[in-house]
């Protein structure tokens, strides 16, 4: 393969309509056809904001013949101006079209593309002929899905940084004060339900509540004074005065019999 310069670049050869620049050793391109993100095409120069996109093709069409292969790329003095086209490669032999990109502001101020601006550089090769060839589609045909991928593929900002980070901000500024606010809601309720349980309870009440060492203190007086009972009823003999006063001794007070006995 063999890249052609000088005297070989007879633009007669490779293209069929247009008026492409010769160079040394390649071809520029012109602007033809601008269309906007809705598909639009844009008659008049087009402002370039930051950020944005727009879809261009070429005035030129080729007519590459079966032993050329064309390709293409970016202009450096565009991209020296912030513009850069995202689309470029390789144009087969039998190419009968013209060639389409995206070109991208990627600088800080706005830019006009107008008809006839040099937006891209192609070289040509020559190698031996190949027998299938690729033509393509009617020009007309060619420029519908130029304009139908602008509406459809393509928006208008392309990596807008600064979009992203504010989006991303604000999503995360949502995140954070709906987090608040629940846990808000969560503190104020259980502060309401612990001022209700309190008005339930009364001051009386709470100064009557034992405390467990009270309740151990009361269990161990009773159980002494069940101790002291038990003894008591547990006595085999009962000291009794009669009522003429004299001391008497109850030896079986079950069956009822009562002894006296003299001093």
């Amino acid at each position: 393969m063999t890249l052609l310069a000088g005297d070989k670049l007879d633009k007669t050869r490779f293209f069929r309509e247009g008026d492409p620049i010769k160079r040394a050793s390649s071809f520029d391109l012109t602007v033809g056809c601008i269309f906007n993100d809705e598909g639009q095409e844009i008659a008049g120069p087009y402002i370039l904001e930051p950020n944005e996109m727009v879809q261009v093709t070429s005035a030129e069409v080729f007519g590459l013949p079966s032993d050329i292969t064309a390709h293409v790329s970016y202009k450096t003095g565009m991209t020296h101006k912030g513009i850069w086209a995202l689309t470029v490669g390789v144009v087969d032999p039998g190419w009968n079209c013209p060639v389409s990109t995206t070109l991208f502001n990627f600088s800080k101020v706005p830019f006009a593309i107008s008809r006839g601006d040099v937006f891209l550089r192609v070289s040509m090769f020559q190698h031996s002929p190949v027998s299938s060839l690729n033509e393509g589609p009617a020009v007309e045909e060619y420029e519908r899905g130029v304009r139908k991928t602008a509406m459809t593929t393509f928006g208008r900002q392309f990596l807008n940084a600064d979009k992203v980070a504010e989006d991303a901000g604000k999503v995360a500024m949502e995140k954070m004060r709906n987090s608040a606010l629940m846990w808000l809601g969560f503190i104020a309720f259980l502060f309401a339900v612990l001022q209700l349980a309190v008005s339930w309870v009364s001051p009386a009440a709470v100064d009557g509540w034992y405390t467990t060492s009270q309740f151990r203190e009361e269990i161990a007086v009773l159980k002494a004074q069940v101790a002291s009972l038990t003894e008591t009823v547990g006595a085999t003999e009962v000291t009794a005065v009669p009522d003429d006063g004299s001391p008497t001794t109850d030896l079986d007070a079950g069956d009822g019999v009562v002894n006296e006995l003299d001093e």
